[in-house]
């Protein structure tokens, strides 16, 4: 079941987008992975219980922080102009994060189940219409991982 996995992941990048943002003093501290393991590892009995791939989650956040300034540079890049990485909601950025960074740095998925599961995660999870913006981006992805 790696669209649970998924959606624990997408949560738990979405609580750092959102701490970031109440706490300017620590500001991008929370994106840290060393401040991040003992954190996180006070929120495992929230995230994580023994149906989850518990791996692949801690997996994913890891490799979205490790690549964050390229992720987001990536999606703020593609975004329409009058749009930044800033004007989307917490939970399509974390969504967005979490297919960018499986359809181009996860060589063990297909982008199709990497695009769908991000498209079933904001008909879930965000604005009505945003399965539209992730879709486009997260294809965008796929066309140009390569190059």
């Amino acid at each position: 079941m790696r669209i649970i996995s998924r959606e624990k992941a997408m949560k738990t990048l979405y609580l750092l987008d959102v701490l970031e943002q109440i706490d300017e003093q620590k500001g991008s501290e929370y994106w840290n992975i060393a401040y991040l393991t003992p954190q996180l590892a006070k929120i495992d009995d929230y995230l994580l219980n023994e149906k989850d791939d518990q791996v692949y989650i801690k997996n994913l956040v890891e490799g979205v922080i490790a690549n964050k300034t390229d992720i987001d540079t990536f999606i703020a890049e593609h975004l329409k102009s009058d749009w930044t990485l800033e004007t989307l909601g917490f939970i399509e950025r974390a969504i967005l994060r979490v297919g960018v960074y499986e359809v181009r740095y996860d060589e063990s998925l297909s982008d199709t189940i990497a695009i769908n599961s991000a498209i079933e995660l904001a008909k879930q999870f965000a604005d009505e219409s945003a399965y539209k913006l992730i879709n486009a981006i997260l294809d965008t992805a796929a066309k140009t991982k390569n190059k």
